[in-house]
């Protein structure tokens, strides 16, 4: 009988393998934390953005202003950027 065949050369195989488990099961659990977070943060911006909305559309003048942070920011920009 040749040596692979054997039950001690099989369970000698699948012992040999639990390095990759051990390897799969840290993936698989830094992906489902990171899947936790970016989950929570992308409901978190997705709410935000919900009240930002309901805030705009009860205060249409807030419309008029865009001009002016628009004409604002180009300065702006030059100024502090010259400073980084």
């Amino acid at each position: 009988m040749a040596f692979g065949s054997s039950g001690f050369g099989r369970r000698f195989e699948v012992l040999g393998q639990a390095p990759y488990l051990v390897f799969l099961l840290r993936w698989l659990l830094i992906c489902a934390v990171v899947g936790v977070l970016v989950g929570s943060a992308s409901a978190f911006f997705l709410l935000s953005l919900d009240w930002v909305t309901d805030w705009r559309e009860s205060h249409a003048w807030v419309i008029w202003l865009l001009p002016v942070g628009a004409s604002s920011s180009g300065p702006a920009t030059i100024t502090w950027a010259r400073a980084w």
